[in-house]
Formats: C-alpha cells, structure tokens, sequence
C-alpha cells in the first residue's frame, strides 16, 4: 500500500490485536523483531487504506495474520 494510499497507521504488539485489526480492513505493512533491556518482541505495523477497494493493489481479501508469517 503507497502512503498516499494510506488513511492511518497503527502499530500493537499482539498478534490477537493484528488480527483483530486486519479482520476490520487494516493491512499488514511490516512486523519487527524488537529489544528492549531484556525483553523481546514483535511489533505489527497496519496501516488503514482510504478507499475500501485496497487501492493500488486492488480488491483486499481478508486473511489470517497466521498465514502471512
């Protein structure tokens, strides 16, 4: 998705949240492997599209975040 393409942009740390959000029409733009001290976790980044049709990449399929990884 461009960023022009794009409405608003969302970052969770939970894979429910993602899902969550990518069932309400968010896309999954990235996930990173985070360090903090001792701690280590995914970041889900989702960015909300302008038009419902998906923009540039054409009409989106809803889809479980498991499948993507």
């Amino acid at each position: 998705m461009a960023i022009e393409g794009t409405k608003a942009l969302k970052t969770v740390r939970n894979e429910a949240q993602a899902q969550e959000l990518i069932n309400e029409g968010w896309m999954l733009l990235g996930l990173f492997d985070r360090k903090d001290g001792n701690d280590q976790y995914v970041e889900y980044h989702l960015g909300k599209p302008k038009s419902e049709d998906g923009g540039l990449w054409g009409k989106k399929e809803k889809t479980k975040l498991s499948d993507a990884l």
